[in-house]
Order: structure tokens, then C-alpha cells, then sequence
């Protein structure tokens, strides 16, 4: 039951509140363990200096009592001796029981003579230095047991004693200073991090509250800009790119929705029309009725190539339209004009093509390639010529060309004939104006672009150019033979 109630709690907080909390047990864990750390090492140098010193209290009493005056006994050196101890530490004793005599010690230390915890180190006196810790007279001290040998044999015992509160309170003073020192980082740290978080989640929920707003209110709803070198600013300014590029769907979509209804609308009016009149005036006259089917199929063809070439532009908007694979490109367009030649009677040139492969769809490509060619033919008269070359480009990229002698594209229609519909000065009523459109379209996805040069009467030569990315060299230079015709 408290599990769950914990549980419950924990997720009732919000994001920054449990990134929050997740931040301050980390810190506070992290600075525990400084804490714990130094404390250790400050208490043991300060035990290591202590012990140093008592070290360096014994070795000069002993050394004193090697070098005394030969008339001067060991009692009246120690009495002497212990009479003006320095204790350079403050706590500092010296207490010395020679063999025979009761023990003596520094000033200052009676409560210390009295003790017996003293007097069980005095009556068992060590063989070797031993050093411990031990509570004498109410105080903790740290202590230094050494025998006194002198002559070949123990002459008594040499303690070095030293109060271990001044430590202790240097420790707690030093663990007080830096635990404060730890807190105070801890709040700024604390206060930090909810300044970053809350600048965090306040995007995140706008970004929330951004694709709230579109689904009710409108697809222009954008994020506001912020620093652009910052990651912040770039989740920014990705989501209003992504933004802007499903509204740019979302209106080419809409507007090819707009132009298929409208495209659709004529040959199906024109079906309709001829089958309501052959209704009401019967089939008796069997010429008319095979006029009317094969008008009607003949809508129906042309209505059936509109639907497969707005399929082509509804799927170029996927991501996935364009498979690419190596292709030879000097192969592929010359497979392309040996497959041109019985479309019509015209003069064909296959130009130049550089000795590369590019990473293309193929069939895209040749469908891309076959509308430029199929509006050559439409643009030229027998015996005009119709070329298919290809060069280097600027940059490293390849330029894919179809040019012919025709009557040419006037410089005011230059602009939108790539558009949808768009059929140029000809107005074909069989055509559906989607060729160009459809040529755009696979050039874009390749990342390519299209473009043309032409002037009404001059010709017209399209380019698709592909970019360098998509272009593998061979290690062969481009061809420069001339133009072979067929």
C-alpha cells in the first residue's frame, strides 16, 4: 500500500519537479561523500602530525638521556628534563617511570599521573613504541608507549601524550565550514538547474501547446525563434521547419485535390453528354452508337493516363518515391535513344555523355526523360532534330539534356511551364499539361533541379541537373567525340 501510494505521488509531479528531485539526491549524495572523504583525510593528517610529534618528544628525551653527563644519574636528568618540557603542541604531556621510582611527569599533567588507565599502560610497559588512543582524566588522548634502553637493558618507560579535543574540534569546525561551503552549492546548483528546466519544459510545452493549437486552429500557428547555437533554438527552429513542410504538403496536396476535380470534371461531363444523348435518341443507327463508344473509350484512355500521372505526383510528395541504384549513364541513354527512334520521323542525336555512374531510379529517370522526349516530338515536324546528351556541370554535377529545333517556348511562359496543367502555347486538348510537372518532380527528388533555354521559334533544350552527391566517377574522362547521329 505505501508502495503504491509512492508510486502515485511520484507521478503526480510534474517533469520538473522529478527532474528536480532526482537533481538534489544526486547532490546531496555526491557532496555527502566529499564531505565523508575530506573529513577522513584532514583527521588522519592531523593524526599523522600528532603522532609525528609525540615520535619526536620520545626521541628526544631518549637521546638527552644517552648523552647526559656521566656524574649526572637518569633520575636527576629526567626530573631536570621534565621540568622544563616544551610540549610544542598544546595537550602535550611527557610522563616517565624509570625502574625503582614512582612516575614522573611535565607540568601541568597531576590529573594525568592519577588516571588509572595511564597507570595499566605504566605497569605493563611495552617492549617496542606502541602507539593508541585512550581516555584519561575525562579527555581523549593520544598516546606513545616506548621503553627506556640504556646500558644494554630497560631502564623504564617513556609515554608521549597528546588531548586529542583541539583535533576533534578543527574536524567539526572543518566539516561545518565545508558543509556549508556544499549547501550553499547545492542551492545554486539547485537554483541553475530549475532556471534550465523550467526554459526547457516551458519550449517542450509550448511545442505541446503549438500542435494543440494547430489541430484547432490552423496549420500557421509557429514556435518564436530563439538563439540559433544553442540546442534549444535548434528544436525550434526543426520543429518549425517540420512545421512548414507538412503546411507546404498539406497545400500542394489541397491543391492537387483542386486540380484533379477540375482536370476530371470535363472528360466525365464529355461521357455523360454523349451517353445521355444516346439514350434518348437509342442505338438504331449503329454508326453513331460505335461513334459515341469510341469517343467514350477514348475519354476513358485519356482519363485513365491523367489518373496515372497524378498518382506519379501524389506519390513524388512521399519520401520513399525515389529508389536509387548505380546506373551507367552513357549505357542508359543510349538504351534511351535506340528505344526513341520508331516514336516518330525525326532526326535523332545521342551527344556526348560523360563516362560515370549515377546513383538514380532508373524507371523515374526514363519516365522524366521520355515526357521531355514525347513533347519534342509534339514541338517538332519530320526531319527536325531531337538530341539526348548529357555533360558536367558546375560543382561536380551532371546535366541531362533533350533539345530540340522546334518552334520553342516563349521567355513569358518560362516560369510556369513546370507547373501543373500547364500546357504551354500549344493548348493540346488531349494533353493533361502534367509531362513538365512530372519531370520537376522527379528531378527535385533527386535533389536535382530542371530547367530550359529557349525563345518562341528558336528551339527548346530542357536540363535536368543531378547533383554531385548522386555521381560516381569512373575514373574515364567524358567523352569528346562528336555527336554520332542516326
Amino acid at each position: 500500500m505505501t508502495e503504491r501510494f509512492r508510486g502515485r505521488a511520484w507521478s503526480s509531479l510534474g517533469l520538473t519537479a522529478r527532474l528536480m528531485v532526482l537533481h538534489v539526491l544526486m547532490l546531496v549524495v555526491a557532496m555527502g561523500a566529499v564531505l565523508a572523504i575530506v573529513g577522513v583525510a584532514f583527521s588522519n593528517s592531523s593524526m599523522n602530525s600528532i603522532d609525528q610529534q609525540m615520535a619526536d618528544d620520545v626521541r628526544e628525551y631518549l637521546q638527552g638521556a644517552a648523552a647526559r653527563p656521566a656524574g649526572q644519574s637518569l633520575s636527576d636528568f629526567t626530573s631536570a628534563y621534565l621540568a622544563q618540557f616544551p610540549g610544542l603542541l598544546e595537550g602535550s604531556h611527557l610522563v616517565v617511570e624509570l625502574a625503582g621510582t614512582s612516575a614522573t611527569a611535565s607540568p601541568n599533567s597531576a590529573a594525568i599521573l592519577q588516571d588509572a588507565r595511564l597507570g595499566a599502560v605504566l605497569a605493563a610497559p611495552p617492549a617496542v613504541p606502541v602507539t593508541q588512543e585512550l581516555e584519561i582524566a575525562s579527555r581523549q588522548y593520544r598516546l606513545l608507549a616506548s621503553p627506556i634502553l640504556l646500558g644494554g637493558g630497560s631502564a623504564g618507560t617513556v609515554v608521549a601524550l597528546h588531548s586529542l579535543a583541539r583535533m576533534q574540534g578543527e574536524v567539526q569546525n572543518m566539516l561545518l565550514l565545508t558543509g556549508g561551503e556544499a549547501l550553499a552549492a547545492v542551492l545554486l546548483a539547485v537554483f541553475s538547474t530549475w532556471l534550465v528546466l523550467r526554459r526547457v519544459v516551458r519550449v517542450v510545452a509550448e511545442v505541446a501547446d503549438t500542435a494543440e493549437a494547430i489541430t484547432t486552429l490552423g496549420p500557421d500557428r509557429r514556435l518564436e525563434e530563439r538563439r540559433p547555437d544553442d540546442e534549444i533554438g535548434r528544436l525550434v527552429r526543426t520543429f518549425n521547419g517540420m512545421l512548414d513542410r507538412l503546411d507546404r504538403a498539406s497545400q500542394a496536396q489541397r491543391r492537387l485535390l483542386s486540380d484533379v476535380s477540375h482536370q476530371m470534371r470535363t472528360p466525365l461531363t464529355v461521357m455523360r453528354g454523349h451517353l445521355e444523348v444516346a439514350r434518348r435518341t437509342g442505338v438504331s443507327d449503329q454508326a453513331e452508337t460505335l461513334a459515341t463508344i469510341d469517343l467514350v473509350l477514348d475519354e476513358l484512355d485519356h482519363t485513365s493516363a491523367l489518373v496515372d500521372r497524378l498518382l506519379i505526383l501524389g506519390r513524388s510528395l512521399e519520401p520513399d518515391f525515389i529508389q536509387s541504384e548505380p546506373v551507367e549513364l552513357r549505357a542508359f541513354l543510349a538504351d534511351l535513344h535506340a528505344a526513341v527512334q520508331p516514336l516518330s520521323p525525326r532526326q535523332w542525336v545521342l551527344g556526348a555523355v560523360p563516362d560515370v555512374v549515377v546513383l538514380v531510379d532508373r524507371e523515374k529517370l526514363r519516365g522524366a526523360l521520355l515526357n521531355l522526349v514525347d513533347n519534342a516530338i509534339k514541338a517538332t515536324k519530320p526531319g527536325d532534330t531531337i538530341a539526348i546528351g548529357a555533360a558536367a556541370g558546375p560543382g561536380g554535377t551532371i546535366v541531362i539534356s533533350v533539345a530540340d529545333t522546334g518552334k520553342g517556348i516563349p521567355v513569358e511562359l518560362h516560369e510556369r511551364i513546370f507547373g501543373r496543367f500547364e500546357r504551354g502555347v500549344r493548348a493540346d486538348e488531349r494533353g493533361a499539361g502534367l509531362g513538365l510537372a512530372i519531370v520537376k518532380a522527379v528531378a527535385e527528388a533527386h535533389g536535382g533541379d530542371v530547367g530550359l533555354d529557349s525563345a518562341a521559334g528558336a528551339g527548346c533544350t530542357i536540363r535536368i541537373t543531378l547533383p554531385a552527391g548522386r555521381v560516381v566517377p569512373m575514373g574515364g574522362p567524358a567523352t569528346t567525340d562528336e555527336a554520332v547521329a542516326w
